[in-house]
């Protein structure tokens, strides 16, 4: 890829279009990218270029693609205690972020659809880090299954999430800005996730799940 200058960027396309690197690359201290005509090297603290045209210092998810603070899911040095609500909010928004940047991607088999992203669900910090149920956390759930797809989905010939997960379609998805649902009042309440595993995996692939909710019924 190159900028408005002209000038190559270590933004490849292979990087940027295939599911599986983009956990490869997030948890990868270091990088260093094949060019057509150089090679790039990136850490979480530069991006340089052989021919010196890249320098960056400080380089934030955005510029990586992964969500503003990915970092925080990555690095086991920043754990706040357990219990702080708004650490864990951010976090939550911050997966969703990496869940919207995942699903542009491209994956061979529709089956490593969970898999693809596991490596980065094994290391979300530990005050974080609640039941993982089929791409989504137990701990605020009632916002994470707000999410929409970009576009209609084929039926999946095999099992592979449950209907309430994005991980079930094979377009992009959004989530809702879980800031405007805060101050709404909630609608319902999740009662109980039962997430079956086709593997010692916790994170990997499933047999089935469940999800049961309470909430108030409306008349029609």
């Amino acid at each position: 890829d190159r900028d408005v200058t002209g000038v190559q960027t270590c933004a490849l396309p292979i990087s940027n279009t295939r599911a599986w690197i983009l956990q490869e690359r997030a948890l990868s201290p270091r990088v260093l990218h094949y060019g057509k005509e150089q090679i790039f090297w990136e850490c979480r603290s530069f991006e340089l270029s052989e021919d010196g045209s890249i320098h960056s210092r400080g380089l934030s998810g955005p510029q990586r693609g992964f969500g503003a603070k990915l970092w925080m899911l990555t690095d086991s040095g920043h754990n706040p205690r357990t219990g702080d609500a708004r650490y864990e909010d951010m976090i939550r928004y911050e997966w969703q972020t990496l869940v919207e940047a995942y699903t542009k991607r491209n994956l061979t088999k529709p089956s490593d659809k969970l898999p693809a992203i596991s490596g980065l669900a094994h290391r979300a910090p530990a005050a974080f880090r609640t039941k993982y149920c089929a791409g989504l956390w137990e701990s605020g759930m009632r916002y994470s299954l707000d999410w929409v797809a970009s576009s209609p989905s084929e039926p999946l010939e095999d099992y592979r999430a449950p209907s309430w997960s994005w991980a079930v379609v094979d377009s992009k998805v959004s989530f809702t800005d879980e800031r405007s649902l805060n101050e709404k009042t909630p609608v319902f309440a999740i009662e109980n996730v039962d997430v079956e595993l086709l593997s010692e995996d916790e994170y990997g692939q499933i047999k089935s799940a469940s999800l049961t909710v309470r909430g108030h019924l409306l008349s029609l």
